[in-house]
């Protein structure tokens, strides 16, 4: 049986900033460095008095993740991070930050056609973007998932 390594080389990102609109479907997000996803379990202290030894039961489970998207034009001259710029609450519009701007997430792992993957419903929750010399522009963005994925085969 052969043996399969993944790599940062077999990761792709995909994105559909409208999470409740099914018709729009999920687009790949160019130019992607980096992406990650962790999950938190919340755990209630259910110790009492007398005890000698704190106990705890599972409570709810969370999730949270970041990315990291490099800073470009395309040949249309769209910038490709405007769309999650704007949906983490950098713009000039007065309403802040909306729940219209709950996007779909598909982080993938692909095997040739094949590929493994997490999909989720997330608010993005922070952008970062810099300049350093020598370096190419890129913008960091963290995401909150809302519920649970909605499918999960990695």
């Amino acid at each position: 049986m052969a043996e399969k390594f993944y790599s940062g080389r077999d990761g792709k990102l995909l994105l559909d900033r409208s999470a409740d609109d099914a018709s729009t479907g999920l687009v790949e997000q160019l130019k992607v460095r980096n992406w990650s996803m962790q999950s938190d379990l919340s755990l209630l202290d259910i110790t009492t008095l007398g005890d000698n030894h704190k106990d705890y039961t599972p409570g709810i489970v969370g999730y949270t993740g970041s990315a990291t998207l490099l800073y470009y034009q395309d040949a249309s001259n769209h910038i490709q991070v405007s769309n999650w710029l704007r949906d983490a609450g950098v713009g000039t519009q007065s309403d802040g930050v909306g729940t219209e701007e709950k996007v779909e997430l598909d982080l993938r792992l692909y095997d040739g056609n094949d590929y493994k993957s997490i999909v989720f419903k997330a608010y993005i929750t922070g952008a970062s973007i810099g300049v350093t010399v020598g370096d190419i522009i890129s913008a960091d963005f963290n995401f909150t998932v809302c519920g649970k994925p909605s499918t999960v085969t990695i």
